[in-house]
């Protein structure tokens, strides 16, 4: 499953998935459900689910129901920016312009979530580990790490980095750890083809 150019306001399906029959259901269904354009889609490992996020709403798409109308997952009052779901899929991490990031528990009926605070601009990324021990977010020019063994307890970043780099160009627009959890990987709004490392 591949997505089209971002300025496509659905998401559509390669030809590596075969004839799907429900696929032409989904196809009609897409256009109606996302009005808006796309501004995040990620699969939860074991690609049971792929969340998506625009201007409006998070939606939850089941892959084994795909001509099923998606579940809304309501609580973020800006648009959502970014989405990112934990190695077990037991978590989904969600950042917004309403200058929060909201964990929904995907174990617990309804999707419980918690809201991390404290940011001072639009969330631009979240990542998790992947150990899943960890979620990176990057805000304005700042990058923070929360343990998720303790956000339930006392949501507050363990540590926290401000970009000083006159090169960076902007806010955090993306963000991605790599596979040994040993560099975050930042891209900026003002420099799309510049990307900058820093070691946890």
């Amino acid at each position: 499953m591949t997505p089209c150019h971002r300025k496509s306001q659905v998401i559509r399906y390669s030809g590596l998935l075969g004839q799907n029959p429900q696929l032409k259901r989904a196809h009609e269904l897409l256009p109606q459900a996302m009005s808006q354009n796309i501004s995040s889609a990620v699969f939860v490992p074991g690609d049971h689910w792929l969340v998506t996020s625009d201007p409006e709403h998070v939606r939850l798409w089941n892959m084994n129901q795909l001509a099923a109308w998606p579940k809304l997952l309501s609580g973020h009052t800006g648009q959502v920016t970014t989405a990112d779901f934990s190695p077990g899929g037991n978590w989904l991490a969600t950042g917004s312009t309403d200058v929060t990031v909201k964990l929904w528990n995907m174990l617990v009926p309804g999707f419980f979530s918690l809201s991390l605070g404290g940011f001072t601009d639009r969330i631009g990324g979240v990542s998790f580990s992947t150990d899943g021990k960890w979620l990176a977010t990057g805000s304005g020019d700042t990058i923070a790490l929360w343990q998720m063994d303790t956000v339930g307890s006392d949501p507050k970043p363990t540590n926290s980095w401000e970009i000083t780099d006159q090169n960076s160009g902007g806010d955090i627009k993306s963000l991605a750890i790599n596979h040994k959890d040993s560099l975050i990987a930042l891209g900026f709004a003002e420099l799309d083809t510049t990307h900058r490392c820093t070691r946890r």
